[in-house]
């Protein structure tokens, strides 16, 4: 009866003991872009073509350097922390114009779709501009777009009470939607890389 006992409480501990221990097994890929590589994109204004442009820092100045400032862009300030080069995890996303009347042109910023270049109807692609997430994800924050049919203009920023203010000015904003996700300037990501 003794060694009858000893094996059932043997055969108990064993399987104790293999359930109460978990393998190894290997961290999955991380699925956030580094975020110590993020550039800083900043909003200007034209008040000649009378059109808002988002774009990197460093781009906009190069631009302004090379080409002069014919179309008198204004810095209004740093708007997000986004990709210059490809980043795993990230899309392009492309500049696309529409001429409006005269000097006049208005800017869109839409992400790649299915690995291809954007397409509006009216608008062109000019090129990629930067590389961002097509969904919230890794501490991203939506860039909130509103449009101006009237003046033929579009505007992004991060904050979602800037958007709600300026659609409330009954001016002739509208809600544009969200093209797709960036870092914030203050970026409490903890991602690991």
């Amino acid at each position: 009866m003794k060694s009858i006992f000893t094996v059932f409480v043997a055969f108990f501990l064993s399987h104790i003991s293999a359930t109460c221990f978990t393998t190894m097994e290997p961290r999955e890929a991380e699925t956030c872009a580094d975020p110590s590589l993020a550039s800083l994109y900043i909003s200007v204004f034209s008040s000649t073509r009378t059109a808002h442009v988002i774009r990197s820092q460093t781009d906009m100045i190069a631009a302004d350097t090379t080409n002069g400032n014919t179309d008198n862009w204004q810095f209004q300030g740093p708007s997000f922390l986004a990709w210059i080069t490809p980043q795993e995890f990230t899309v392009p996303f492309y500049q696309l114009t529409s001429p409006a009347t005269g000097a006049k042109s208005d800017f869109i910023f839409l992400p790649a779709v299915n690995s291809s270049a954007p397409t509006a109807p009216g608008f062109s692609v000019q090129g990629i501009v930067g590389y961002a997430y097509s969904t919230q994800i890794c501490g991203s924050v939506p860039l909130f777009s509103a449009s101006n049919a009237a003046a033929a203009d579009h505007w992004w920023t991060t904050s979602q009470s800037d958007h709600d203010a300026l659609l409330a000015t009954e001016t002739g904003w509208v809600d544009a939607g969200i093209p797709f996700y960036v870092l914030p300037l203050a970026s409490s990501c903890t991602c690991s890389v």
